[in-house]
């Protein structure tokens, strides 16, 4: 296994099969350090018999069952140290991982933050300015419809004095 799990950013969280990798990881020492221990419980055993047998005399040039004990629960002490070690140590990596992970999910978060108010922003200005723009237009309809209806009510003769002014500014403008 790594001396450091990465956990790649998922919605919500971490990724699954990050986390579920790096568990099974744990459980797979965890298992082995076990069978370990078993081990050497098993060999304690084997030794405190050898120990009894030699007390009684059916292996003379043995150590004695204190000595074998001591022996023996000096192996089983350091491996029992050993593994407390190791878990603490894996405990720590896997704090110092979940902060780290949770710091960049802070940063990323205030960043999404930051652009979700910056669109929101220019959401907000646009709908301003496209809002003003539809007042400008209507204002100048109903202008526009005055001006038609003021238009309306004159005589022919005033419509047709009207209508050359205007052609007579144009042509002035044009040329």
């Amino acid at each position: 296994m790594e001396e450091s799990a990465v956990f790649r950013n998922a919605i919500n969280g971490f990724n699954k099969t990050d986390v579920l990798d790096y568990v099974k990881d744990i459980l797979e020492k965890n298992t082995r350090l076990t069978a370990e221990n078993e081990a050497l419980r098993k060999e304690l055993e084997e030794q405190k018999t050898l120990a009894e047998e030699n007390a009684r005399g059916k292996a003379p040039e043995q150590h004695s069952e204190t000595d074998i004990e001591k022996l023996s629960e000096q192996k089983l002490g350091k491996v029992m140290y050993d593994a407390r070690r190791f878990s603490d140590l894996i405990v720590s990596e896997a704090n110092e991982k979940a902060d780290s992970i949770f710091a960049n999910a802070s940063r990323s978060s205030e960043k999404m933050l930051e652009q979700v108010n910056s669109l929101k922003s220019e959401a907000d200005e646009f709908s301003a300015a496209f809002f003003a723009g539809l007042k400008s237009i209507s204002e100048r309809l109903d202008a526009l419809g005055a001006s038609l209806t003021d238009f309306s009510a004159k005589t022919e003769d005033e419509k047709s004095g009207f209508i050359k002014r205007i052609n007579s500014e144009s042509e002035t403008t044009d040329g």
